[in-house]
């Protein structure tokens, strides 16, 4: 896409669906560049909803349109790709998901992320360190955004903290550790084990 290597890249991972707020990536985009800070916006995944013409009107309008790229639908190899080559992860998304994949998979790949208040899996990713949660809101991801740019030397321990907490929490044999725990407790007091 022709970045360069100086600048940040900032990605989003996912269908493009207008309550995955992808507009609010490009004004996010709109605001790290007003701050003199080289970004470029990746957005990586199917358009759902025909939202690409729109998108790249208001990438246009703010003046941002040769630093957002779409890619399409992502896989395989290609996914494992982006994330290692973007800086962060942005999800906004205006609905409350039940956890965030997308979120979980840039963790696990070392990549900082910033989510919605509505997507489960920033609680774990602020609580370690490793994101932030924030409002749906264009103030509230610029604003994030423009404060973990200020700290660029931040941003790898950020993602090493992901992925300790991706692997140590979501990883196959975790989970199945944890579902396997439950459903002992079941079997011994009729309940599955409380939280925490």
């Amino acid at each position: 896409y022709g970045i360069p290597d100086d600048a940040f890249v900032l990605l989003t991972l996912g269908r493009l669906h207008h309550v995955k707020r992808p507009d609010i990536a490009i004004n996010t985009l709109a605001a790290v560049r007003s701050h003199n800070l080289k970004a470029h916006l990746i957005l990586a995944g199917p358009d759902s909803e025909g939202l690409a013409p729109a998108l790249v009107a208001q990438a246009r309008e703010l003046q941002v349109d040769s630093y957002v790229h779409f890619t399409g639908l992502l896989e395989g190899d290609d996914v494992v790709q982006v994330l290692v080559d973007a800086d962060l992860l942005l999800m906004p998304s205006e609905v409350v998901e039940n956890f965030g994949r997308s979120a979980a998979e840039a963790m696990a790949a070392g990549l900082p992320v910033i989510v919605s208040t509505g997507i489960a899996i920033g609680a774990w990713a602020e609580k370690a360190g490793a994101g932030l949660q924030v409002a749906c809101s264009d103030e509230a991801f610029a604003q994030a955004v423009i404060t973990l740019l200020g700290m660029p030397d931040e941003l790898p321990e950020m993602g090493r903290r992901g992925t300790e907490i991706a692997q140590r929490e979501f990883a196959g044999d975790a989970v199945a550790q944890k579902m396997l725990a439950h459903y002992q407790s079941i079997i011994h007091t009729g309940a599955p084990l409380g939280p925490g």
